[in-house]
């Protein structure tokens, strides 16, 4: 493909389970980002933070990319609205390098926190429609690690979309790849852009008003 994100197939066996992923045997260097898919701990209409994990918490399971809609919690199915915590346990290749994460955009406000720090909010996180302020813009972020298990705590709430939930796939790997399927991606929308605009102007051009 000429802008888009050369997949390795290879991506597609690794999934989490359980909130675990164990990527030890993904060589970022040579096999380049992988989609954090599968099987994330679910705690729905809880606001947790890392430091809450230090307790006895009973998770439920949710798919990860996917909405929330429909989804059962104690045998009882959510809508869109509301707020939820998920989390994910990642093993890592030992290594020293500077990671990053890229998030398309998601429903609709969101903070993303990795092991004890907090690299990134958008909009802003609320239990309720009034304290929540929602935000749809995609996120590259990027850090320096040489630890083999990380943790990611995402609290996440919707009030003002149809649909809730981490709705696209989460990518992780090297930040020049990272960087690299960003910038391919800008490329791409401008590409489409310029092509509908172009287009744009030969009807206007051949029908004239």
């Amino acid at each position: 493909l000429l802008f888009g994100c050369s997949k390795n197939p290879r991506s597609n066996q690794f999934l989490a389970e359980k909130g675990y992923l164990d990527l030890s045997t993904w060589d970022f260097e040579k096999e380049g980002t992988v989609s954090l898919n599968g099987e994330w701990k679910f705690y729905w209409e809880k606001d947790l933070k890392p430091k809450d994990f230090n307790q006895s918490l009973n998770p439920d399971y949710i798919q990860v990319p996917h909405r929330w809609n429909k989804h059962e919690v104690n045998g009882k199915q959510i809508g869109a609205n509301g707020f939820a915590t998920f989390r994910l346990r990642l093993k890592l290749p030992k290594s020293e390098s500077v990671k990053a994460f890229r998030l398309a955009i998601q429903n609709t406000a969101y903070d993303f926190w990795v092991n004890d720090s907090l690299l990134s909010s958008t909009g802003k996180f609320g239990t309720t429609k009034e304290s929540m302020i929602p935000k749809y813009l995609p996120r590259t972020f990027e850090f320096y690690t040489t630890e083999e298990n990380l943790t990611i705590v995402m609290n996440v709430s919707n009030f003002h979309n149809r649909f809730g939930g981490i709705r696209t796939p989460i990518e992780f790997g090297l930040s020049k790849d990272i960087k690299a399927a960003r910038e391919r991606s800008i490329a791409l929308d401008l590409f489409v852009f310029g092509s509908l605009f172009i287009i744009g102007l030969y009807y206007l051009a051949i029908y004239p008003s």
